[in-house]
């Protein structure tokens, strides 16, 4: 008992346990015994505290015993704590009493504890699960692996077998269930994975073709896959636990063990290829063994049946392209998708000239011509971006030097994707094609340059199916409208019975030549020769070669005037070859030697000699006439009869355009009379020397015209008018005025002729100089011809703009050029003036110009005005004479000088002719 003096409340805690007037206990250990402790207070009357009575007892046993429970208690904690299955204890109600960390991880509670209002019911996914699992607690006491799902609180599906036991009261009754979950749901996936798999691969066993079986190191069958049984040589409950010695013929079998013995033996995967009779077929196999021990093998057999057919009509169908390639008239070649060269075939080789070695890769470019190569890299590189077939002319220069045209034909090959490979073409041999189309071409081009016009009709219909140019232009009409016409629309005198009977004449002769008038769609006619000539090709052509004749005819009917002018001339006119045999003697010289013509053609002039000239004379007459130069004299000749008479004669040589002398020309005059009256004037010389001298002044400006330089016919005409003009009439005169233009025309006509022929010919040598174009050129071409202009009425001015008007140039062409501009520009005008002007254009280049008050010309005939042989009128109703030589020689002569001329010209206005000299 201790007093209640003897302690302090602060001190003591049982005395603070006396303010509660209830009694306290507690634990105190002393040295290694614990004790336990229980007071109660006393209190006196008043309720005064008195002191405590204690009651001290030893409970070190009781304490070490509890110590071990707790530590045992512990342990157990901590084990089921960490325990890996998800412990709990539960009422039957659901309220969960206990449970391990396990647990709480599992169903996503975390470090929260469980509170007492969950219910463990939630956590079930179907709430039959946990009614079952009570029914069979209830009635068993226990439960083992019962699968149920459970739903964490994050709402993951957890897949669970649960062991629990039932924990009874007295009474026999269920109050509470101890649980134990385990995780199943990463099995669960396996298991599903599995089942997956084994689906999987009984459908990949199911849908496979191929055979597979294990044997062993003796060729037996042990296990046959359920795959493809049609490809098993028998059923396969006829071939499991059987060798191959047992199933197939011996070599068959040999052929199989040998292979399983060498898997076996290498370790290393085999394969082969074999061939099977089964149901009546022929199978190809190729097969696979690889080693599955040291004493096992599987085979893996597919059928490789259409694959080897394919093979085959491969290998056939290859055979059968190399016998192609090799006997190809066309060569063919394969490249890769770069364009580079890997087969060419033999005919290849042979139009390239390269071998095949030499055509591979990049080698077959050598040979294509530097000229093509870009077209042909253009054309290869847009058709393999187009994925596209390639078509191209190209040539080979092979390496002997000769060239050839080749047409190319490529086509891509693809693959399954779709993508070029490749190339596979042919080229073909077009060089006698190309030839053929290079010479029809030139052919064609010769013709649309000829001056004749080429035409193509149907001998049936006589309709027109092609033409030249020159036909074209003759006739003034485009193609287009030229070839919707026929020959009746063109010729005047045709009609379609004498057309017939012209066609039917020439498949006999094959060749006819006409002469007709056409008509020109502006309604001018021209005369035409016509060469006609049928040509079979595919069927047959009439081929008409027209010849406009209007100068022709022209020249001839100035010929035709000139020889009846010869025929009637009252002198004697002969012409004989370079020989001196005559061939031509006009009436007047049979009439004067009384000889008929038959007597003396082809006889020599001597026939009418009467040895009068020595032969001195005639060295001297020959040398003369054969030097290109005329020789004039007398003669005292002899007539048929024998009577002698005088010749005044005037022999010249005829020049060709080649300047060699071909004939030789005879104008005589009978001059007895003459003679005579200059007998009797010598006679009478001293009662008339006045008379005489007057006679020989005469002769002598007559002497001095005839030596003038002008044509040999024009001087003999002058010449006879002039001695014979006071006997004639005006008959007469009009007669030696007509000989006297014709001859001046025919002259002019020949020298444009021989003129053009050597501009033409490339004959004409300029010698080239400076020239003062005012003094050396216009200053004598003006005053030559002011009498002609005069006598026209017409004015001519003159204004030079230069004060050097110099140039470099052919003197004699360039003066040529402006002598035929200033005839036509008197010719052709009628009243008004021909106004020259020399000045400069903005260059500094010399211009002459050239204008006229004249007839002017239209503006469609200025395109062909520089033609030869081009007028604007045609025909006899012309107004004008000419040929149409003298503006086609003027524009040769300018392009000799580097000149260019330009006209303008308007119809009844005038013309301006415009010279520059670039030079």
């Amino acid at each position: 008992v201790i007093h209640g003096t003897d302690c302090r409340m602060d001190e003591c805690p049982f005395l603070r346990m006396a303010e509660s007037k209830k009694p306290e206990s507690m634990l105190l250990p002393i040295g290694e015994s614990w004790f336990e402790i229980t007071s109660d207070p006393l209190f006196d009357n008043m309720g005064k505290f008195q002191g405590a009575v204690h009651i001290l007892t030893d409970i070190t046993e009781r304490k070490l015993a509890e110590e071990e429970l707790k530590k045992s208690r512990n342990e157990l904690r901590e084990y089921f704590d960490n325990d890996i299955s998800a412990s709990y204890v539960a009422s039957v109600e659901g309220e969960i009493f206990s449970c391990n960390k396990t647990f709480l991880n599992l169903f996503s509670f975390g470090k929260k504890a469980i509170t007492e209002s969950f219910n463990i019911a939630r956590l079930y996914k179907n709430s039959g699960d946990r009614e079952k699992l009570i029914l069979i607690v209830r009635e068993k006491g226990n439960i083992e692996n019962y699968e149920v799902d459970f739903i964490a609180r994050d709402g993951k599906i957890i897949n669970s077998i649960i062991n629990a036991i039932g924990i009874f009261n007295e009474a026999g009754e269920l109050e509470k269930i101890r649980g134990y979950i385990v995780d199943i749901t990463d099995r669960k996936k396996a298991e599903a994975e599995l089942l997956k798999s084994e689906t999987k691969l009984r459908a990949i066993f199911t849908a496979m073709t191929d055979v597979i079986i294990i044997l062993d190191s003796e060729g037996r069958y042990l296990e046959i896959a359920p795959t493809n049984p049609s490809l098993l040589y028998k059923p396969s409950v006829e071939l499991e636990g059987k060798t191959v010695y047992e199933i197939f013929p011996k070599e068959q079998a040999e052929f199989f063990l040998a292979h399983i013995k060498e898997c076996l033996a290498t370790g290393q995967l085999i394969k082969m290829e074999y061939t099977l009779e089964i149901g009546n077929k022929t199978i190809w196999f190729s097969a696979n063994l690889s080693p599955v021990n040291s004493n096992f093998v599987l085979l893996v057999a597919r059928d490789v049946t259409e694959r080897k057919i394919a093979e085959e009509a491969i290998k056939e169908s290859e055979q059968k392209f190399q016998t192609l390639a090799l006997v190809s008239p066309v060569g063919i070649f394969q490249t890769d998708a770069a364009g580079s060269a890997i087969y060419v075939n033999p005919k290849w080789s042979e139009i390239s000239g390269l071998s095949s070695p030499q055509a591979m890769g990049g080698g077959w470019l050598n040979v294509v011509h530097p000229d093509d190569k870009e077209k042909l890299a253009i054309g290869w590189e847009e058709a393999s971006k187009n994925k596209s077939e390639f078509f191209a002319e190209y040539r080979f220069i092979r390496l002997d030097g000769s060239i050839r045209w080749v047409f190319e034909q490529t086509v891509p090959e693809k693959n399954t994707k779709g993508e070029v490979v490749g190339y596979v073409g042919t080229i073909t041999d077009i060089t006698e094609r190309k030839l053929a189309e290079e010479n029809l071409k030139l052919f064609r081009a010769l013709i649309d340059e000829s001056n004749d016009a080429i035409e193509v009709l149907d001998p049936e219909t006589g309709r027109y199916l092609d033409v030249n140019e020159r036909g074209c232009l003759d006739l003034g009409y485009s193609r287009e409208e030229f070839l919707a016409l026929t020959i009746f629309d063109v010729e005047i005198f045709i009609d379609e019975a004498g057309y017939k009977k012209n066609v039917g004449e020439l498949y006999t002769s094959n060749k006819k030549i006409l002469e007709g008038v056409h008509i020109r769609k502006d309604g001018t006619k021209f005369p035409v020769e016509v060469n006609l000539r049928i040509v079979r090709y595919d069927k047959d052509y009439l081929v008409s070669v027209v010849r406009d004749i209007s100068e022709r005819k022209s020249i001839e009917d100035e010929l035709l005037k000139l020889s009846r002018a010869v025929e009637q001339s009252p002198v004697s006119i002969f012409i004989t070859d370079t020989n001196g045999i005559i061939e031509y003697a006009n009436p007047k010289l049979l009439e004067v030697t009384g000889y008929s013509l038959n007597e003396i053609l082809h006889k020599n002039p001597r026939v009418f000699g009467s040895l009068e000239k020595s032969v001195t004379d005639y060295k001297l007459l020959w040398e003369t006439i054969l030097s290109g130069k005329e020789w004039r004299g007398e003669f005292l000749n002899k007539k048929k009869s024998g009577e002698l008479y005088w010749e005044y004669a005037s022999i010249s040589p005829i020049i060709n355009e080649k300047g060699s002398v071909i004939h030789f020309l005879a104008v005589k005059e009978d001059i007895t009379l003459r003679k005579k009256m200059i007998a009797e004037l010598v006679v009478a010389k001293e009662q008339a020397e006045e008379s005489d001298k007057l006679k020989s002044e005469f002769l002598a400006q007559i002497s001095h015209e005839i030596r003038s330089p002008i044509n040999i016919m024009l001087g003999n005409v002058d010449l006879l008018k002039d001695i014979f003009s006071e006997y004639l009439d005006s008959d007469a005169n009009r007669c030696f005025d007509s000989i006297s233009v014709a001859s001046k025309r025919i002259t002019r006509t020949i020298d444009l002729i021989l003129n053009m022929s050597e501009v033409q010919t490339s004959s004409y040598k300029p010698d080239f100089m400076q020239i003062d174009l005012d003094k050396e050129v216009f200053g004598k071409l003006i005053h030559e011809h002011q009498l002609f202009a005069r006598q026209k009425g017409l004015v001519i001015t003159y204004k030079c703009e230069i004060a050097e008007p110099k140039i470099v140039g052919d003197e004699y062409s360039v003066t040529q050029i402006f002598a035929n501009l200033l005839d036509n520009a008197i010719k052709y005008t009628e009243a008004g003036s021909v106004d020259i002007r020399l000045t400069h254009n903005k260059k500094g280049n010399v211009v002459a110009e050239i204008k006229d008050t004249g007839v002017g010309m239209s503006e469609e005939f200025l395109a062909n005005i520089f033609k030869p042989f081009v007028q604007e009128e045609q025909g006899y109703s012309r107004s004008y004479d000419g040929n149409g030589l003298g503006l086609a020689l003027v524009k040769s002569y300018c392009d000799i000088n580097i000149a260019t001329i330009e006209v303008k010209s308007k119809k009844n206005e005038g013309t301006i002719f415009s010279v520059t000299f670039n030079g």
